[in-house]
């Protein structure tokens, strides 16, 4: 898209690859890949694409727990789309923002905003944007205390992920599940013994994960499951979970150095384009130039030889 000078299409495929980076779980690829949609978006002048890419950016800084970095993409991004507040990229930068609060610790903050958020959501018919609402409306709640408001919103959520085919959502409102019943203070689904409640909707949100291909259990989902399995009393597999958790921390740290190689790689290969892309617009321009002047010297050409036939 580069060498052929379509910038919007090329900025559209950097996003959607930061994106499926991001919901993968490989937020290091996701970083990198962000880095360079925002390079590009900064590039073009444009504040709507710029203020996407800030958005994405700034919710991968979050999920990085660099929150004031987050905060100031975020911000940055509410400022450049303050004309576009009833836009999806607005709600959708609204949305992290409380997001952020939640994780910061400001449960009833994030709360407020998430409500105030899902009465936009809600008239614009966004289901993907509803069930984000929903999820951190849940985690609020729970953080706190209020664990059958919790439940209700966290089974909302999944049920609207589920009739949308929404594997993340599936995945969110079943781990916040998880959390609400490891408290043990609300009756358990049917069937199933309050100690292994939480494992029951953990193992679901692993079979829904199985449904995505390349996607990586993350560190915190694994400990969870640890946790779990240690609350039932099985402590082998608690043992085993603890494990892999360390394993994914690990294998983490170690293709760091790899994904920053491949992002040089490719941010000199997208130079490289747009180097490419400068030389055939100054050539253009060029032959533009030289058509312009053979075009001149043909009508002065003609204007002589019409000078001559008239004598």
């Amino acid at each position: 898209a580069l060498a052929s000078g379509q910038t919007r299409q090329a900025l559209v495929s950097v996003i959607n690859a930061a994106e499926s980076f991001a919901t993968l779980g490989d937020l290091d690829a996701a970083m990198q890949w962000s880095g360079v949609a925002l390079d590009l978006a900064r590039g073009t002048g444009w504040p709507a694409s710029i203020g996407f890419c800030l958005v994405q950016m700034g919710d991968v800084l979050r999920l990085l727990a660099r929150y004031d970095e987050s905060r100031a993409h975020l911000h940055e991004a509410m400022t450049l789309m303050a004309t576009q507040t009833g836009s999806r990229n607005y709600e959708q930068a609204w949305s992290n923002l409380a997001q952020l609060a939640l994780d910061e610790g400001d449960s009833l903050g994030a709360l407020t905003s998430f409500q105030q958020l899902e009465a936009h959501v809600a008239v614009r018919g966004a289901p993907d944007l509803l069930i984000k609402v929903w999820c951190g409306q849940a985690n609020a709640l729970r953080h706190l205390d209020r664990l059958a408001e919790a439940r209700e919103r966290a089974q909302a959520a999944l049920a609207l992920a589920r009739e949308q085919g929404h594997a993340e959502g599936q995945m969110q409102a079943l781990c916040i599940l998880a959390q609400v019943h490891r408290r043990q203070t609300l009756p358990p689904p049917d069937g199933i013994s309050a100690p292994s409640a939480s494992l029951h909707y953990l193992h679901k949100a692993s079979v829904v994960a199985a449904t995505m291909e390349g996607y990586q259990l993350s560190p915190d989902f694994l400990d969870q499951l640890a946790s779990a399995h240690a609350d039932c009393g099985d402590f082998r597999a608690a043992f085993e979970h603890a494990k892999l958790a360390a394993e994914a921390r690990n294998q983490t740290r170690s293709l760091a150095a790899q994904k920053r190689a491949l992002a040089l790689q490719i941010r000199q290969e997208v130079d490289q384009a747009r180097a490419e892309t400068q030389h055939h617009q100054q050539l253009s321009a060029t032959l533009r130039e030289t058509a312009a002047t053979l075009e001149t010297l043909g009508t002065i050409g003609r204007a002589i030889t019409a000078s001559r036939e008239t004598k």
